[in-house]
Parts: C-alpha cells; sequence; structure tokens
C-alpha cells in the first residue's frame, strides 16, 4: 500500500544509476514523494535505471512516470553542477532534500548555498576522502 508521509516532497538523488540511488528511488516513491529526480553522468543510464525502477513500483504507485525525473549531469564536476542548478530551480523551484550518492564531498557545500535544496544534504559517504555517511546541513 502506498504511504503518504512524503506527499509533497522533491528530492534530488546523486548517483541516480547506482543499486543503492535505484532502492533509494523506490522507497521513496512508495513511500508517496511528490518527485524524486535521480542525478548521473550517462543519459542512457539514467534512462534505462528510470525504466526498472517505474516496473518496480507500478502496482503499488499509479501513475509513477509523472513522479520520477532524471537529470545528466557530473556531481563531482563543479561547473556540471553550475550549469544544472539553474535548471533545476526553474523546473522544481525548490528541493526538500539531496541524497548524495555520488561521492564529490566537496561539492556539497555548492548545493546548501547556491543549489535549490531546502532542508539539507544527506550524504551518504561515498567517496571523497572519508568524511563517512550522516546529515549536512
Amino acid at each position: 500500500m502506498l504511504k503518504t508521509r512524503l506527499n509533497g516532497k522533491k528530492i534530488l538523488i546523486t548517483g541516480g544509476t547506482g543499486e543503492l540511488g535505484r532502492a533509494i528511488a523506490i522507497q521513496l516513491l512508495l513511500d508517496g514523494c511528490e518527485k524524486v529526480i535521480l542525478a548521473g553522468r550517462s543519459l542512457e543510464k539514467l534512462v534505462a535505471v528510470k525504466s526498472e525502477i517505474l516496473n518496480a513500483v507500478s502496482t503499488e504507485r499509479k501513475n509513477a512516470e509523472a513522479h520520477l525525473d532524471v537529470v545528466e549531469m557530473n556531481c563531482s564536476d563543479s561547473s556540471s553542477i553550475l550549469q544544472v542548478l539553474p535548471r533545476l530551480k526553474v523546473a522544481y523551484t525548490s528541493l526538500d532534500a539531496l541524497i548524495n550518492g555520488a561521492g564529490g564531498h566537496g561539492h556539497l557545500q555548492r548545493w546548501q548555498h547556491a543549489g535549490p535544496v531546502g532542508h539539507g544534504v544527506v550524504d551518504l559517504g561515498r567517496g571523497g576522502g572519508g568524511h563517512g555517511g550522516g546529515r549536512a546541513g
């Protein structure tokens, strides 16, 4: 049964083509998240993962495709983030959270200060020099 505790929430997941990003996206959709945005370096992989996720949630989440988007960007490259930020702001106005599954810890501050993220960043602690997991911001 579809939960509703995340109604109206918009969440960006970096590293969206990985197993962890995929699993988190599935759970967020099943928990009623309004919009899940997967970010990754390969649009081809993002489209394939999007299809897998939609297949996984289709029986419990009606019209799931309207709640799942993809955006191509290199989350460990500051210039790539800066190119994508304006498009995210236009498309989503603001995001409720960023789940960083792509590494690139040094760029998290850019999201928090210049990005459209409202409530904070969840850093899964992958790559980027031993910062560990946890919550920032």
